[in-house]
């Protein structure tokens, strides 16, 4: 014996609750790439900038408020000021650079854990 579910009597008809939109994910697919592509090339400035030891990571793509890419940094870290002055070098360069000037991105910078740097922060 099955327990087969019904609706109730007064519940209106079934309607189908997907719709086939022709270019939907062929749009999905392109701005994913996108916003890979702006991972890596952001990891990349940011390495010429930071040096070694960065992490480009993308933790989201779905493109709210505007931004179609949100890519978290993990860069070495020294000090405030000397951060400060890098992560403004950073900004104004991904400003300039042709690629990450046409997927708007937010960028997030994280200090890589002291061991990967080479020691305690001075």
């Amino acid at each position: 014996m099955s327990l087969v579910p019904r609706r109730g009597r007064g519940d209106p008809p079934l309607q189908d609750t997907a719709t086939l939109v022709e270019g939907v994910h062929e749009e999905a697919v392109r701005q994913a790439w996108e916003a890979d592509s702006a991972r890596w090339r952001a990891g990349a400035l940011a390495e010429a900038i930071f040096g070694e030891g960065v992490v480009p990571r993308l933790r989201s793509a779905r493109g709210a408020a505007g931004f179609r890419a949100l890519v978290e940094l993990e860069v070495p870290f020294t000090n405030l000021a000397h951060h400060a002055e890098l992560e403004r070098r950073f900004l104004w360069e991904a400003y300039r650079d042709e690629i990450l000037a046409r997927v708007p991105t937010l960028f997030v910078f994280t200090p890589a854990p002291r061991a990967v740097v080479g020691g305690p922060a001075r």
